[in-house]
């Protein structure tokens, strides 16, 4: 991921991504808990999900207002 980045953008991953870690480098275990999507906000933005519990919620409601009887 790091030499991809690198590559395609010309962009150190630890510049763009760097805000995750505390020092600024970083990790395959970081860019596995990245967490993208469209469904948090009503402007359907797709961008990082950094709130877990307001992704459950929001989850919930979707399965509630979706779910036939």
């Amino acid at each position: 991921m790091r030499d991809v980045c690198q590559a395609s953008y010309k962009v150190s991953i630890d510049k763009v991504l760097g805000h995750l870690s505390k020092s600024g480098r970083m990790t395959d275990d970081h860019i596995r808990s990245l967490f993208f999507g469209d469904f948090m906000q009503s402007e359907r933005v797709y961008d990082e999900i950094t709130d877990l519990r307001d992704l459950h919620k929001t989850m919930e409601q979707y399965v509630m207002l979706s779910s036939v009887p």
